[in-house]
């Protein structure tokens, strides 16, 4: 208030002083062309820098996933299917020396500790690349189960090379403990790093974030795009330098990225249909040979008339093949143009023979 026959006091100024910045709500209102330009040079540089953490994040996962393929998934697998394989092969070379009545033969025996080492080897290295996965507890019983095994194969082999008996009766528990607790471990680990190894090798081939990854160039280049038509409409400039290479930038990241994906999904797709499945399909069919010829063993070595190894015999032959989706004639078809396809077919004549 101004008191009587005082001159009236100026207006306060409202104007921003020379050189302050304006605020945030005139800044985004851009009512001025300046300002304009302003808002659409850091808009472009919030959706570069958008776009390029897209492509990291992308690249980071995809560059994960292959490395998991190589270094863990895969040596896990194949650590699990020899695991299996190598118990198979000692159990059944066990139960084949009692059928020598007496001393066994020496390249029978050498087979057998072969075997055994084999697997503990292949334990270890599994052991050390699982840490904390599911598959440690499976390991963990292979690792405690496999010295019993052993030592009841020792106990058997000795009452053996005495003519008694009771070393037909350790042979079946450790036939037992073998079928029953170390195979089904050494199964589960094999499947387990199997299951590992496909989300891998979806997590390293999948389309998803490729997919992701060109929306988003796309969405920049389309930005690109028409902020320079705006500049155009404007300022009747028809090439803006700037934005030009910012444009050919974009374009030439996005087809070396997409090229780059491509490529190495194509390699690793192939790796994984002339490498891991074929193995997987031989492996499984050698491990059914193996407890065929285990089984074969007990039922002659047997004196308790148990059939339930003739039993298991006949379903693992059922299940052998040759015959339509039978593990041989699968493993034949998965390994044909590999160095494995002629043994695969030459074992399915042999099978039937036998």
């Amino acid at each position: 208030m101004t008191a009587v026959g005082d001159p009236p006091r100026p207006a306060p100024d409202t104007r921003p002083a020379p050189g302050a910045r304006p605020a945030l709500g005139e800044f985004l209102r851009a009512t001025t062309t300046p300002a304009k330009l302003r808002l659409l040079l850091v808009g472009l540089v919030v959706l570069c820098l958008v776009w390029g953490a897209v492509a990291a994040w992308v690249v980071s996962q995809r560059t994960a996933g292959a490395n998991d393929v190589v270094s863990t998934s895969e040596t896990l697998s194949l650590d699990g299917q020899q695991i299996y394989r190598a118990l198979s092969d000692a159990d059944a070379t066990a139960a084949s020396a009692f059928l020598s009545s007496g001393l066994e033969p020496i390249n029978g025996t050498a087979r057998y500790r072969a075997d055994i080492a084999r697997a503990a080897a292949h334990l270890e290295s599994a052991t050390a690349a699982a840490g904390h996965s599911p598959a440690a507890r499976d390991l963990a019983t292979l690792s405690a189960g496999l010295p019993v095994y052993t030592g009841e194969v020792q106990t058997a082999r000795a009452d053996n090379r005495l003519g008694l008996p009771l070393g037909a009766a350790y042979l079946r528990e450790a036939s037992k403990l073998m079928r029953g607790t170390l195979l089904p471990a050494a199964r589960s680990v094999s499947a387990q790093a199997d299951a590992q190894l496909a989300a891998a090798s979806g997590k390293a081939t999948g389309l998803p974030l490729l997919v992701l990854l060109l929306v988003a160039g796309v969405l920049l280049g389309y930005a690109l795009i028409r902020a320079q038509r705006w500049l155009f409409q404007r300022t009747h400039r028809r090439l803006n330098p700037g934005l030009a290479v910012a444009s050919v930038a974009a374009v030439i990241s996005v087809l070396w990225l997409a090229v780059a994906f491509f490529v190495a999904r194509s390699d690793l797709l192939q790796a994984r249909d002339h490498g891991s499945t074929p193995v997987a399909a031989l492996a499984q069919a050698d491990i059914a040979a193996l407890q065929a010829r285990a089984d074969e063993s007990l039922t002659l070595i047997d004196a308790a008339g148990d059939d339930s190894f003739q039993a298991d015999y006949l379903m693992i032959q059922h299940r052998l093949g040759p015959g339509p989706e039978t593990l041989l004639t699968n493993a034949a078809s998965a390994a044909q143009g590999s160095p494995g396809g002629g043994s695969a077919l030459a074992a399915t004549t042999a099978a039937t023979a036998w």
